[in-house]
């Protein structure tokens, strides 16, 4: 039985759409490429890691939804004791 590809989104810069490449010069290393302005994701083997970081918008639900590490600025002026 034959998987379903996951559809890819367009272009996250131009908005044309992207196509996945298996080039035999990149040693079957997949990688999403525009059409258009020429973006593209960095390679890997795996072909769904490939297309999820092409899909990946900031904004998003899934990247919403990750708790980021909170920032405390710590005041380093004047801290000297005379």
């Amino acid at each position: 039985m034959n998987k379903v590809e996951k559809k890819l989104k367009s272009c996250p810069f131009c908005g044309f759409e992207g196509f996945l490449d298996k080039p035999d010069y990149y040693d079957g290393l997949y990688h999403v490429i525009c059409r258009r302005c020429g973006a593209r994701t960095s390679s890997s083997q795996n072909k769904n890691h490939v297309i999820n970081n092409w899909n990946r918008r900031i904004g998003e639900e899934e990247i919403q939804t990750q708790k980021r590490p909170s920032i405390q600025k710590k005041n380093t002026y004047n801290t000297r004791k005379f």
